[in-house]
């Protein structure tokens, strides 16, 4: 040990000086590098899971040699694009890795970075001897400091350290980066940290050599955590103010969601040049007048630092956040609302080019929190501009083609409301139209079209442009027609066939695809939810049938004897010889129910070809056939309410076709359609029809009356189209009229009309029939005939063979 003598030491008098306490007697000399590998995680990925992947990937890459064990199932690293990396070290790389392969490439390139006899090395660890060894005479620890002295310094620099740390993550969010007023005393604030934690760290350097030895006591350095404590800087409430600001950067970025589109501004003279900028005659400008507001905090940290005596306590506690805007539910209150105002509006006019909105952030201590500013070009109009927010509304009315809406004004931005806008939907086309312009109160929409589905909505129109639209309105139906009206409007739609006194027209329908053979079916209206009967018309061929169904379409719709026209649902062939049917093939016509009908449910009428005509027997086994296929099918008909026989009323007796058509049908229904039988007596005079007496002494079956005679309606079916202006010029006392046909077409129709209310009264109570039983006896009844019609083939075969 003489090589370490006092005599042969180079510098002896740091013995007797007491600068230092030991004296390093060895080096371990390396380099330390660390790669900070980052991973962003999306809500729907579990982080833990991810962080086990990382893992495993980094054991797993042969190139590391790093022990561990795993099995990560992703192909080729194919997810590693989705990692970042940040290297810290001592060593200087040429280019600093920025993605796992590129970190990989760099782990594998450090052992060459430490340079040639390790000479880019640096002190890892140091190996220290206290000089008391060598000479008693040296410095040394005279006492140690308390655990819970060392540990309450290591806090309050860890501390201070911590809130530089969160000063930059603070820097960096992006909402920081839009509004740099935030950034900017976030960055005020990390300077003062950082020079008050340089300050206490030099204070400590220089007392704890001192205290350790023996120069003085370890209450200096309580005293020293104690002033920290007491200072401005104390932990309190320097986290205090650093959580304000970084709930004000979240209370921020919630309320400008959805607006980061629009331009920002963070000064006077830039706003003045978006204003000026473009084509835009309106600017709305949401300004946050609170983002700049001077701290007394802030300045109360910067002043304590510029004294040069600094008080060992300072009494004064600091509200750090009655100092923030945003923690008055007041005023929160009120900028919540002005920004959903401004949004709706900003929604509202999103396709107007002529108005331009914009974010920002101005001083303002006069109207703390944010406001809303109206320019008008390039011009402030209004520093406090309130944009309307959605009126109300309310159903008052419904007719045929309007329907009456009360609007009441909205809540907010009354004083900028010029007028209200109504809006219409057809519910079938979902495109939203402008109707009507009107001021608040009850608002009749009119126009519209009669038994169709609507939707409204009304918003209100300031000086700005369109404010928001109140929710939509349940749908809304208009009622059918008036009775008299019902007609005019069916008139409008209907096919003009004949110009005359009256005009006849004929009734727009819709034709289905039923695809069953020799039938077709037509449809009248929209489907109705209202009950349906159905009624078959059978008769001989010119018994009237057709003009019978065109007279009770006149009748449900309404039309007067006065009327200057008529309609037809049926328009055969009135070229064809009255010899043949008017009509060849069972036809379906389906009258759905609408407001203004004279009956109150749907009717379903078939209307089938005459018997009898010059064609012979075997076109009325065509008409059987007919009517056979209709009830069979799926989609033909299932029930029944009435069977109307037309008769002429001046049949004496009934000829062998009319007693044909009973006994043809009978044979398809059944007698259980019996008594939903009814006798249709065309061509009668008001007396009565000799025909009546010819259906008893037929024994065809059917309801009778109290008196014996079949139950039956009176009809004459001249009145259906009859001239109705020789009519009421004799009413008037014309001679045209001469021989007085007009007062008997007059008496007819008002006779037809009686008979048809009286029908459909009766028609109403009848109980319906399902002929559900019918189709199974067609089905037997077709594989009957077609057993007779093989038997009858093997017994001529043997006839032949004998």
């Amino acid at each position: 040990m003489n090589h370490i003598a006092r005599g042969n030491v180079k510098h002896p008098y740091v013995f007797e000086s007491g600068l230092a306490t030991h004296v390093v007697t060895g080096i371990l000399y390396g380099s330390h590098a660390f790669f900070v590998l980052d991973r962003e995680v999306s809500e729907e990925e579990n982080r833990r899971e991810i962080e086990g992947n990382l893992q495993v990937l980094i054991r797993k890459n042969p190139t590391l040699n790093i022990d561990g064990k795993g099995a990560l199932k992703m192909e080729d690293f194919a997810k590693v694009d989705k990692i970042s990396c940040r290297f810290h070290g001592d060593f200087i790389l040429e280019r600093h890795p920025v993605s796992f392969q590129e970190a990989i490439e760099a782990y594998q390139s450090l052992p060459t970075l430490l340079g040639s006899n390790r000479k880019n090395t640096v002190p890892q660890k140091v190996w220290l001897m206290p000089l008391k060894n060598l000479d008693s005479a040296a410095a040394q620890l005279v006492r140690q400091i308390s655990d819970r002295l060392i540990r309450d310094a290591q806090n309050t620099l860890e501390d201070l350290g911590e809130l530089e740390r969160r000063c930059n993550d603070a820097e960096k969010l992006p909402i920081n980066q839009q509004f740099p007023q935030i950034k900017k005393k976030v960055k005020t604030f990390k300077g003062l940290v950082s020079q008050f934690k340089l300050e206490v760290q030099e204070t400590m350097a220089r007392k704890l050599p001192s205290i350790r030895g023996g120069g003085e006591e370890e209450g200096t350095l309580a005293n020293i955590l104690k002033s920290v404590q007491s200072s401005p800087f104390n932990s309190i409430d320097l986290n205090e103010w650093m959580d304000c600001k970084e709930t004000e950067s979240k209370i921020i970025s919630s309320l400008v969601d959805n607006m980061l589109h629009m331009t920002l501004v963070t000064s006077r003279s830039s706003l003045q040049r978006e204003i000026h900028s473009g084509d835009a005659t309106h600017t709305v400008s949401f300004v946050f007048t609170s983002l700049e507001t001077p701290e007394p905090y802030l300045s109360a940290l910067s002043n304590y630092l510029d004294e040069v005596n600094k008080p060992d306590y300072v009494p004064c506690k600091y509200d750090v956040e009655k100092e923030q805007w945003f923690f008055s539910d007041e005023e929160m209150d009120k900028v919540q609302q002005k920004i959903k105002l401004f949004k709706d509006l900003a929604e509202a006019n999103r396709e107007n080019r002529s108005i331009r909105f914009l974010t920002a952030a101005l001083r303002d201590d006069e109207k703390k929190g944010a406001i809303v500013r109206l320019y008008t070009d390039g011009f402030s109009v209004n520093d406090n501009f309130e944009p309307p927010s959605k009126p109300t509304m309310i159903t008052c009315d419904i007719t045929h083609n309007s329907v009456t809406l009360n609007i009441s004004p909205p809540r907010f931005g009354l004083t900028a409301v010029i007028n209200y806008a109504v809006e219409v939907c057809v519910h079938i086309d979902d495109v939203w139209l402008q109707h009507m312009e009107c001021q608040a109160g009850d608002v009749t929409v009119s126009g519209l079209k009669s038994d169709e589905e609507y939707r409204f909505r009304c918003r209100a129109m300031c000086t700005v442009g369109l404010g928001p639209a109140c929710g939509a309105s349940a749908l809304i139906k208009t009622l059918s027609p008036p009775q008299q009206e019902l007609a005019e409007f069916i008139k409008s739609s209907s096919e003009l066939i004949k110009s005359g006194s009256p005009s006849v027209f004929k009734l727009s329908l819709e034709k289905n695809n039923i695809g069953i053979d020799g039938c077709k079916s037509y449809t009248f209206g929209k489907h109705s939810v209202r009950r349906n009967c159905t009624i078959m018309l059978l008769g001989a061929t010119g018994s009237g049938k057709t003009t019978w169904i065109n007279g009770m379409i006149n009748y449900i719709l309404g039309v007067k004897w006065e009327d200057k026209f008529r309609f037809k649902l049926v328009d055969e062939n009135t070229g064809r010889s009255q010899a043949h049917s008017q009509t060849s093939e069972v036809t379906v016509y389906k009258l759905n129910h609408r407001e203004g009908f004279q009956i109150d449910y749907s009717l379903t009428i078939v209307d089938t070809p005459g018997f009898g005509d010059t064609r012979g027997i075997e076109r009325d086994q065509i008409i059987i056939g007919q009517l056979e296929n209709l009830f069979k099918a799926p989609l033909g008909v299932s029930t029944i309410d009435a069977m109307c026989f037309v008769a002429q009323a001046s049949l004496a007796r009934l000829t062998p076709t009319q007693r044909y058509v009973f006994d043809s049908v009978l044979s398809i229904f059944g007698k259980d359609v019996a008594d939903n039988i009814r006798i249709l007596v065309t061509f009668s005079d008001g007396q009565l029809p000799p025909v009546l007496t010819a259906i008893n002494e037929s024994g065809a079956p059917c309801p009778k009356r109290t008196d014996g005679l079949p139950a039956h309606f009176k009809f004459n079916n001249s009145a259906v189209f009859a001239d109705n202006k020789v009519a009421d010029s004799a009413l008037d006392g014309d001679d045209d009229d001469e021989d007085g046909e007009g007062n008997f077409d007059k008496m007819f129709w008002a006779m037809g009309t009686k008979s048809m209310k009286n029908f459909f009264i009766a028609l109403n109570i009848i109980e319906t029939k399902s002929l559900t039983l019918t189709k199974e006896v067609l089905r037997q009844r077709g594989r009957l005939q077609i057993t007779i019609e093989n038997l009858q083939r093997k017994v001529k075969l043997v006839l032949i063979k004998l």
